[in-house]
């Protein structure tokens, strides 16, 4: 009815606003941020009075990462870290009961992957590290429901997730020894 046309305009607005935010990123970052930050509000605001659509989440989530790469653009490296976790914070708060549905586990997953990627690509290996051991307890906590589709394991199956934290460690205690 006419509830459902009201929700899926607004949706609709957040994607329309991101996709511009997104395009505006270079050209002028100070607008697309206050786009970004809009519709997070905003969608955040309409799942919180739909709890049962979780759907209406994912701009606010797209959105947060996308302020992470404006701000690692602009190497604040400390307000792009922020971004990652507002997202991660964001989606385990508010998806909780939702993990069977399999599309927010692999929305959780993409988080800690670019925040990994993120930081690993700035060469803070230790922190990187320490995001790669949450993307595993997270992995942990909603197994099974972050098996990919058909069965095969996401990019955050475990063993992948085993093997980088290894690699991460090398890396960490190379960058500390020498230091």
């Amino acid at each position: 009815g006419v509830e459902n046309y009201w929700l899926e305009s607004i949706d609709l607005r957040n994607a329309i606003d991101r996709h511009r935010a997104e395009l505006l990123m270079d050209e002028d970052p100070a607008i697309a941020l206050q786009i970004f930050d809009r519709v997070v509000e905003s969608a955040v605001d309409l799942f919180v009075s739909n709890p049962s659509r979780p759907m209406l989440l994912t701009h606010a989530i797209f959105a947060l990462r996308s302020e992470s790469t404006l701000f690692a653009n602009q190497r604040q490296d400390r307000k792009s870290v922020q971004a990652f976790a507002d997202a991660e914070r964001l989606a385990l708060e508010r998806w909780e009961g939702h993990w069977d549905k399999g599309w927010p586990t692999r929305q959780v997953s993409q988080i800690y992957f670019e925040w990994t990627m993120s930081l690993y690509n700035r060469g803070h290996f230790a922190e990187a590290l320490l995001v790669l051991n949450r993307w595993r307890t997270f992995h942990q906590r909603v197994f099974p429901f972050a098996i990919g589709d058909e069965g095969i394991p996401m990019m955050s199956d475990k063993y992948a997730t085993a093997y980088s934290v290894l690699g991460l460690i090398r890396h960490a205690s190379i960058a500390v020894v020498g230091v």
